[in-house]
């Protein structure tokens, strides 16, 4: 499975990439596509509470090989990015169908929650406990 993650300039923009995807998908003849809701429990940030909301999918087909990729649309907290949940034979076909689709609004980028703290401050945390460990030996 792989994710991937779509910034767009502005909320309206990310609204007409999402639609020139399921579109681009649903009137190419190459493609067999439907559409697929499925529910998801994420965490309110603002009230701490637990809240469903609907995830919008793709069940996509290539009519060639009969490969089949699911494509799921999971928002983010910022409201001009969209996490993309890539499952199937042909993820990265699909991302390359995808970032077509962006036309200039948006970037298409790879996803990883490991990713989001800064190679600089890490090295700074180890940095900081190499200190605190021999200010500890010094003491002892």
């Amino acid at each position: 499975m792989g994710f991937k993650r779509i910034v767009a300039k502005s909320e309206s923009d990310l609204v007409e990439i999402i639609e020139n995807i399921k579109d681009w998908f649903k009137n190419n003849k190459f493609y067999k596509t439907e559409i697929t809701s499925e529910k998801r429990k994420f965490m309110d940030p603002e009230t701490k509470k637990i809240i469903e909301k609907n995830i919008d999918g793709l069940k996509v087909i290539d009519q060639n090989n009969k490969k089949e990729t699911t494509i799921k649309f999971i928002p983010l907290l910022k409201p001009n990015e969209i996490k993309l949940e890539l499952g199937g034979e042909n993820e990265t076909t699909m991302a390359g169908k995808i970032k077509n689709q962006m036309m200039g609004r948006g970037v298409l980028k790879s996803y990883n929650k490991d990713t989001k703290v800064p190679l600089k401050e890490t090295i700074a945390k180890s940095e900081l406990k190499k200190i605190i460990r021999e200010e500890i030996y010094k003491i002892i």
